[in-house]
């Protein structure tokens, strides 16, 4: 009787640890199963978040592309129904548009503040209710209106007028690239913006 109390608590004292182990091996695959469950959900809600961010009404184009697109151009978007491409070009307008005054007004405080003519980034992000949207220019362009800005900034009469003629061939040019009538009230506020300006 005494030998089978040793076997059965030497069966116990070896049994007890596997048992143990099976217990928390369990446990902790079934912590990994609801660990990996949160990392796929916060996966799928990235995702998600990343495709509303790209998709701000413009058909999940951004910077060049919709640039290429709103200009008639070939590759990604260019086999959008017209109508779509007129809905977008409308509400490019406005973020085109404070682009334009941004890359001006860049370079007037640039040179008020004896900063050296720079070439100005020609892409910049903007927030809208959609998303967020990069208004891309080509270099050359997005360099006129910032260099009509910076030299105005220090112009008599005869060189302000010379700028702002050069600021209406710019914002001219860039409008007819998009297929886009010139509003008035851009022309006269970014001619009427470095006057603001300099009178602070």
């Amino acid at each position: 009787m005494g030998y089978a109390l040793v076997l059965f608590l030497a069966l116990l004292l070896i049994l007890t640890p596997v048992v143990l182990l099976l217990f928390l091996i369990d446990k902790v695959k079934k912590v990994e199963d609801v660990t990996q469950g949160l990392i796929n959900l916060l996966n799928s809600e990235s995702r998600q978040t990343s495709t509303a961010k790209l998709d701000s009404g413009f058909h999940n184009l951004n910077g060049r592309e919709l640039w290429d697109v709103l200009c008639g151009g070939t590759g990604e978007g260019a086999e959008l129904p017209l109508a779509d491409v007129e809905s977008m070009r409308a509400k490019y307008r406005t973020l085109f548009e404070k682009q334009l005054k941004h890359l001006f007004s860049s370079g007037l405080q640039d040179a008020k503040a004896g900063k050296p003519k720079s070439l100005p980034k020609n892409q910049k992000t903007y927030n809208t209710l959609r998303g967020e949207v990069d208004v891309w220019l080509p270099v050359q362009q997005s360099s006129s209106p910032y260099n009509a800005g910076f030299e105005y900034a220090n112009a008599d009469a005869d060189a302000a007028r010379r700028v702002a003629s050069n600021v209406q061939e710019s914002i001219d040019y860039l409008h007819s690239a998009l297929n886009m009538e010139v509003s008035p009230a851009l022309r006269e506020s970014l001619i009427k913006l470095p006057e603001q300006s300099v009178a602070e």
